[in-house]
């Protein structure tokens, strides 16, 4: 009797998939067309490049929870060369990261960020490892992708949750500090839009009631949208009053620009709809905060289509 016990428990093991704390689900294109090499056997290093970034982002555990394999996050990170050479490793260059959630009950998934580093700048040379300590400053490639892995792990907390992200903004933050030290472009304070001001952002006390917005957007709002569509409206406008407010007190934070960035169409197509009244408080609020998307705004309610966002149950 006890052999069989152990037999059907076995089974069940066997049977359920395993967890492992690899949370991400990153595909990491490595754009080089821009980069002159004398040989074409030379560019060949571009692919090593992209396959040690693709091993670094999705084989790591950033953290300790388990994550089955269909519960990682879904992101792309897109390196462009601008400059570089082959012979000593170092380029310039930009990366785009973006990160998507899946919307409860349905087949939409929701960008959850979308942001452009121009100042991707790192050196990286033919059977280079990467090699990484969260407590140490090692070289601008490794702390750079674990900065991106942070944020977009703390976006994605902070959409399930409140104070969801905050782990991971600690963890930019201790690496924006470790990185002063030594001073290369990107990290410091002086510059503009930078990895220094994004961490700063995420910290800042007159911006944590957009992230608090952030989480009933997704949890209370989205999350709900077959079910209680009016509660996403809702939810989609207390989003863009934070964000109001946010840049009244804080005019031009980064955060407000990544998130407009990422959330303009999407808010656009959920509000089509809303009175007149409130279409104006939006565009008003949009001519503040990000004003080149005042006209995407313009655009969605002076169109009479039928439907919103395309949300259906799955």
């Amino acid at each position: 009797m006890q052999k069989k016990i152990l037999i059907i428990i076995i089974a069940l093991l066997v049977s359920v998939p395993a967890a492992s704390a690899q949370e991400l689900n990153c595909r990491v294109i490595v754009n080089d067309k821009q980069i002159q090499t004398a040989q074409t056997t030379e560019r060949s290093i571009f692919r090593e490049m992209e396959q040690a970034i693709t091993v670094f982002m999705n084989e790591r555990s950033w953290g300790t929870d388990a994550y089955l394999p269909e519960e990682r996050i879904d992101c792309t990170l897109e390196i462009t060369l601008i400059q570089g050479d082959v012979n000593s490793g170092n380029y310039q260059a930009t990366a785009q990261i973006r990160a998507l959630r899946p919307v409860y009950n349905s087949d939409y998934e929701t960008p959850l960020l979308i942001y452009v580093d121009r100042q991707f700048n790192f050196r990286f040379q033919k059977g280079q490892q990467l090699i990484f300590n969260e407590n140490v400053f090692t070289d601008d490639l490794t702390a750079m992708l674990a900065y991106y892995a942070y944020f977009v792990l703390a976006m994605d907390g902070y959409s399930f949750a409140e104070e969801g992200g905050d782990e991971w903004v600690q963890k930019m933050n201790n690496l924006v500090n470790l990185a002063q030290t030594a001073g290369n472009v990107g990290w410091r304070r002086g510059d503009v839009r930078n990895r220094y001001w994004l961490a700063e952002n995420l910290l800042s006390q007159q911006l944590q009631p957009v992230l608090q917005a952030y989480y009933v957007y997704h949890r209370k709002g989205l999350d709900y949208y077959t079910e209680k569509p009016e509660a996403a409206v809702e939810a989609a406008m207390q989003l863009v009053r934070s964000m109001g407010e946010a840049a009244r007190l804080k005019p031009n934070a980064l955060l407000l620009a990544v998130l407009s960035d990422t959330k303009a169409q999407e808010l656009a197509s959920i509000l089509k709809k809303i009175p007149a009244q409130q279409q104006k408080e939006v565009t008003d609020i949009f001519r503040r905060v990000d004003p080149p998307k005042v006209p995407l705004f313009q655009q969605a309610f002076g169109q009479n289509a039928a439907g919103s966002l395309q949300i259906q149950n799955r």
